[in-house]
């Protein structure tokens, strides 16, 4: 597995990952997910693992939130409006800036969520602090020894980080996992052993730890059930190579959760 993926990278993955005014991601997320449980988020956590990741971390009207790889600020708008939070979305890729937006817009939340394009890593933010850093599916793009030192530096005390993110289980460097990390623009693939250890020594305290690994399971499971009921959509609006590549992914990445090999973790620690 590379040290690290350049910004670079990480764009061209989420321009194919997520290209075109409804992308190929959102179709299948929101087809696997019931109706109220998609809010525009490309992960495998619904609605309610999102809500259960704020109510974690403590977030409440007062909050200043930011949002790590907010994508098209689905996740960003959701608890903004929920919980009339103050959010800061960034994110390196400025298409989904764009699209993001437009969401705020039609969503009227303006007065509560901001947008940024860039690298967070390379961003101030004006000196500003936060009182919770999120990360929905992001921080696998960071390598660990820069994300989490810089959400302690960022954040006020008694701040928290929180985070929901793909987790290696098995110690055994796979070939499956290896090709998965690359597909997925993976920096690394940390273990729930790795983030606890990490964030310790980076000075966070009150680690909380949540293996979602069976409710991923059972979504990635959902996912590849439901694809017959709209492959013709997909195959006519993106290309059957296309829709066959990203479903060869889909049963690999089931597969490596099956067996053991990939987990999903979510995550809180203070400051």
């Amino acid at each position: 597995m590379k040290e690290s993926n350049t910004p670079r990278e990480i764009i061209s993955f989420y321009l194919d990952e997520l290209a075109g005014e409804v992308s190929m991601s959102e179709i299948m997320y929101s087809k696997a997910l019931p109706e109220e449980q998609f809010i525009g988020q490309i992960s495998s956590c619904t609605a309610d693992d999102i809500g259960n990741l704020a109510k974690r971390a403590g977030i409440d009207a007062t909050s200043q939130v930011l949002d790590i790889g907010c994508g098209r600020a689905g996740p960003a708008c959701y608890l903004a409006n929920k919980l009339g939070c103050k959010v800061s979305g960034i994110d390196l890729v400025p298409e989904h800036i764009g699209f993001a937006k437009k969401m705020v817009q039609s969503s009227k939340l303006e007065n509560l969520v901001t947008l940024l394009t860039g690298d967070v890593l390379a961003n101030t933010f004006r000196a500003e602090k936060f009182d919770v850093i999120a990360g929905i599916g992001s921080w696998r793009h960071f390598a660990s020894d820069k994300i989490i030192p810089y959400c302690y530096e960022n954040l006020v005390p008694g701040g928290r980080v929180a985070f929901i993110e793909r987790v290696l289980l098995s110690p055994v460097d796979s070939g499956a996992i290896q090709e998965l990390s690359e597909k997925r623009a993976c920096t690394t693939l940390e273990s729930f052993a790795s983030y606890y250890f990490g964030l310790q020594k980076n000075g966070f305290v009150n680690v909380f730890i949540d293996d979602v690994t069976v409710q991923y399971l059972a979504f990635t499971k959902t996912m590849l059930n439901s694809v017959n009921g709209y492959d013709k959509q997909i195959i006519r609006n993106f290309g059957e190579q296309k829709f066959r590549d990203r479903i060869d992914l889909l049963e690999a990445e089931y597969r490596a959760i099956a067996d053991g090999s990939l987990g999903l973790g979510l995550f809180v620690a203070e400051k």
